[in-house]
């Protein structure tokens, strides 16, 4: 904890703060001090703002709650790269003090029974029956810290949630939860009183994903959406994602991108990951297990769920539905007569899925590509149980460009701006 001061302003936190923040303009101040909880921030100039948002962030002053009357603010959601690197700035100034008192006393900074405690972040995961918090969750063997279930339930913690904490050493070499710092950016506080994906009201989807889209497909792809990408093999969505992927990153760097990749050729996929560098890629190719792949979409779309839920927007491209489809036929013990056709539970659990291409009322979305190999067994079928859900359809030729065909469409297209 920081302690106060007699004069706040003394505090090298709140220095550090007011330097950091002193880079930006007047209106990317507001939306920060909308979402750190300043009173009225677009009344108030930068240096103001500057002062209040660093003087909560340290504890000074306490926080208002938003109001929840009049129209809702444009852009309100800051940048997830500035709400990031201020947590950051709290964890290196923490672990400076430790440090230092580490220095002064000549014994280890600890808490508890004298155990070691640093600083960690990464993505809340459920694996191998215990939930972690994992620094790579798409590596093998990644580090991670350990925590209760009780935690999760006590602090509204949900799969996908990417935490900065501290964490201590236990004796035999594992590590636990000390205390949290942000979840998705959020402070304490904040975090606990997330609403649910699932909960907020959708809306629809009315603002271009990217501008100048002619130049990749003939149809409008909104911020929200679910599309169904149709292809003849899976290698053809590969460069489509690729130009997809390049338009959001110049449109909008700071909205992450997550592909997930099922059942490609080993060499396929290494080569798409390195087309896709600002993208966050999820592999499960032919040699991984039905539970790998479930698990990779899983991860990707909580992932994706939690951001949009602070107000942000996220994009996941899931390649594919049928090879996601044949990894839950699997685990579901189907091992035998999967090839046949799906399951109820296969249908419910791929329809939910693919429901969660959303735009929310309020900020935030997910929008949701999610590829159809026609060479697969199951696509016509699959495609059958979809029908009416997506709002968006992309037919793709060898190669991965539009099929020359007019049989792309999107519905809504109206409404979209």
């Amino acid at each position: 904890m920081i302690e106060r001061k007699e004069n706040f302003r003394d505090n090298p936190l709140y220095g550090m703060y007011v330097a950091y923040l002193s880079s930006f303009g007047v209106h990317v101040l507001r939306n920060v001090g909308r979402e750190v909880g300043v009173s009225r921030p677009a009344a108030k100039n930068k240096d103001v703002l500057i002062q209040e948002i660093s003087a909560i962030l340290i504890g000074e002053i306490p926080p208002i709650e938003r109001s929840k009357r009049g129209a809702p603010v444009k852009e309100e959601a800051p940048d997830p790269a500035i709400m990031q690197e201020l947590s950051n700035i709290r964890l290196r100034y923490e672990k400076k003090e430790r440090a230092l008192e580490q220095a002064q006393t000549g014994f280890t900074v600890s808490t508890g029974n004298a155990k070691e405690v640093f600083s960690f972040v990464g993505t809340l995961v459920f694996r191998e029956g215990e939930n972690r918090i994992e620094e790579d969750p798409t590596l093998k063997n990644s580090p991670y810290v350990s925590l209760s279930e009780e935690d999760v339930r006590r602090m509204n913690l949900r799969p996908g949630d990417l935490i900065a904490c501290y964490a201590k050493k236990e004796g035999n070499g594992e590590a636990s939860l000390d205390r949290l710092v942000t979840v998705c950016s959020l402070t304490v506080g904040a975090y606990e009183k997330r609403k649910h994906f699932e909960d907020i009201p959708p809306a629809y989807p009315d603002k271009l994903l990217f501008p100048y889209q002619e130049e990749i497909c003939s149809v409008k792809i909104a911020k929200g959406q679910r599309a169904i990408v149709c292809v003849n093999e899976k290698r053809d969505g590969y460069p489509f994602m690729k130009r997809i992927s390049r338009q959001i990153e110049m449109a909008s760097p700071a909205t992450p991108v997550f592909a997930v990749l099922l059942d490609g050729r080993a060499e396929e996929v290494f080569a798409c990951k390195e087309k896709l560098p600002g993208a966050i890629v999820f592999t499960a190719g032919a040699e991984s297990t039905p539970e790998q792949k479930v698990f990779a979409v899983t991860l990707a779309l909580e992932r994706a769920k939690r951001i949009a839920e602070v107000g942000y927007d996220s994009v996941v491209f899931l390649d594919s539905l049928p090879s996601y489809a044949k990894a839950l036929a699997m685990t579901e013990g189907n091992r035998e007569g999967w090839a046949l056709s799906p399951s109820p539970f296969v249908v419910s659990r791929v329809e939910n899925a693919f429901a969660c291409g959303k735009n929310l009322r309020g900020g935030g979305s997910l929008t949701l590509f999610a590829f159809v190999d026609q060479k697969n067994s199951w696509s016509e079928q699959l495609l059958s149980f979809l029908d009416g859900m997506e709002n968006c359809k992309i037919f793709l030729q060898d190669g991965g460009e539009e099929s020359k065909e007019p049989r792309s469409y999107t519905l809504y297209a109206e409404n979209i701006q």
